[in-house]
């Protein structure tokens, strides 16, 4: 797991690092959320071996995407062109 630096007086490259680390929780923490809201088996403490667990977690990841891709009309290739 990752920590960000500690301290007062921190160096400009460490104040980047914390800033990008707090930002890639926050963002999946928000997705975690939202994945919680359609599969209720992430809202509580599971009671599972961790390899178990990681598993589920990613099924969970994977349907997210396979929706997604059925929701989204464009393939990812073709996003940066359309403007």
């Amino acid at each position: 797991m990752m920590k960000p630096f500690t301290g007062r007086q921190l160096s400009s490259r460490d104040q980047i690092f914390d800033y990008r680390l707090s930002e890639a929780r926050r963002l999946t923490e928000n997705c975690f959320g939202i994945m919680a809201a359609v599969h209720r088996v992430l809202l509580k403490p599971m009671e599972v071996h961790a390899a178990n667990a990681d598993r589920i977690i990613k099924e969970c990841l994977y349907l997210a995407d396979e929706w997604r891709q059925e929701l989204d009309p464009l393939p990812q290739a073709e996003l940066g062109s359309v403007a």
